[in-house]
């Protein structure tokens, strides 16, 4: 029996987040196939065959760490992959790690960690080079669904924090031209939920492929070179554009 998230593998995290107490006709059913995620085994099972009652709350009490969600520290190095630092993604890689947020971060996660853990080098002047996104992704994030939990989850926050402050840095160019009208009737929003409004609008109006066009036009590069360009660069040289009104 498991006793932490630190004994839980990124594919069991899953698979435990895929299910919801709702959608069982019963807690202890609920219960039960949480057990059988933590155990790799089924209700028919030889193992579940002679115990009883009293013996399953037992169980169940020890699972209570399952509430609490794992530690958001990561670690740095995982398998033979190094953690890509945020602050060097490309506009490509930003563009691809939205996505995957948008639809469901949890689900993606091996997807993620595919982008932001990579093999590094050492070049001729001992700088480090970092893989270049020439691998396989869909393999590589299989590779990840083996690997603890609790050496991964914290990249979720890590991100998440990494993008409102970037978001912070470019606002004037992500601002709402219109203001939003107030609908009547509705509850009064935390300033939490305004803030992650506020954030998705921005990001979800964002016309990347014109974007890219136009940088790529104006600093006569293909499309594919634009999305390799670190993100900050990019953004930087986009509100200077903006700015000098030459976009």
């Amino acid at each position: 029996m498991v006793n932490s998230w630190n004994d839980i593998t990124l594919d069991q995290f899953i698979q435990l987040k895929s299910i919801e107490e709702n959608d069982f006709h019963s807690i202890l059913s609920f219960r039960m196939d949480q057990l059988f995620i933590l155990t790799d085994t089924s209700i028919d099972d030889d193992l579940w065959a002679d115990t009883d009652t009293d013996k399953l709350q037992e169980i169940f009490e020890q699972m209570d760490w399952l509430k609490v969600q794992p530690s958001l520290n990561f670690s740095h190095h995982v398998l033979s992959y190094h953690f890509k630092e945020l602050n060097t993604i490309t506009l490509g890689e930003f563009i691809d790690l939205e996505s995957l947020f948008r639809v469901n971060y949890i689900l993606n996660l091996p997807k993620i960690c595919a982008i932001l853990y990579r093999q590094n080098r050492l070049n001729e002047w001992n700088h480090t080079v970092i893989e270049p996104r020439t691998y396989n992704e869909s393999i590589r994030a299989d590779e990840f669904l083996d690997v603890k939990i609790t050496q991964v989850y914290g990249i979720i926050q890590a991100y998440l924090t990494f993008k409102n402050k970037f978001l912070d840095v470019f606002v004037n160019m992500f601002e709402e031209q219109d203001k939003e009208e107030e609908l009547p009737n509705e509850e009064p929003l935390t300033a939490e939920d305004i803030e992650s409004k506020r954030q998705e609008k921005a990001l979800a109006k964002w016309n990347w492929e014109r974007i890219i066009y136009i940088f790529g036009q104006k600093h006569s590069l293909t499309f594919e070179q634009v999305t390799e360009l670190k993100l900050i660069f990019v953004f930087n040289q986009l509100s200077m554009m903006k700015d000098l009104k030459l976009d």
